[in-house]
């Protein structure tokens, strides 16, 4: 049972490191777009030629920002809890709560998953763009997938943390090394 601990350990800090490189990844997105925005405000008013397009690559930024930061969120701890109702559950209830729900996030993680993949895969081989301008919507569709995989992934992990007792100091809190 050792050697699942430390599995365990090794995949939560591997994933950390992914959810916090696709965090940088998400900022850069955002910055881009920035840049991005303000040529096309500048172009707008001082030339009279706005950056076509510039509206339709803020749904592609905004969509990939929200699900490449999900697993990121709750890596963190950021996800929106109801701590009013789950801190008057007894300590017992309150873990059996913890548990199921991070099962439920797997189970409905894996599905979002399985479903998103082939939409994805679909508006690929179609090379689906938007009307208007020709920008791909693919990209965002695949980043569905992958934001919906590293949250389940994130459940799975957590999941695991809850389950396995921590053999080394009897608390199983959490698998993270603390600092």
């Amino acid at each position: 049972m050792r050697w699942i601990v430390k599995v365990a350990r090794t995949a939560n800090r591997l994933l950390g490191r992914v959810n916090s490189v696709v965090a940088v990844f998400c900022g850069a997105l955002v910055f881009g777009y920035m840049f991005l925005v303000i040529a096309n405000v500048t172009g707008r008013y001082t030339l009279a030629s706005p950056v076509y397009g510039t509206m339709e690559i803020g749904q592609l930024v905004l969509a990939s920002v929200i699900f490449f930061s999900l697993g990121y969120a709750q890596t963190e701890g950021a996800h929106i809890r109801v701590k009013a109702v789950i801190e008057r559950l007894p300590h017992n209830r309150r873990e059996l709560f913890e548990i199921t729900t991070l099962a439920l996030g797997v189970l409905m993680m894996i599905l979002m998953a399985w479903r998103a993949l082939p939409f994805a895969l679909e508006s690929y081989n179609l090379g689906e763009v938007h009307v208007s301008v020709a920008v791909p919507i693919w990209p965002a569709k695949f980043i569905f997938f992958v934001g919906w995989s590293l949250l389940g992934i994130q459940f799975f992990v957590e999941l695991i943390n809850r389950v396995l007792p921590k053999l080394d100091t009897g608390s199983h809190e959490s698998l993270r090394e603390k600092d």
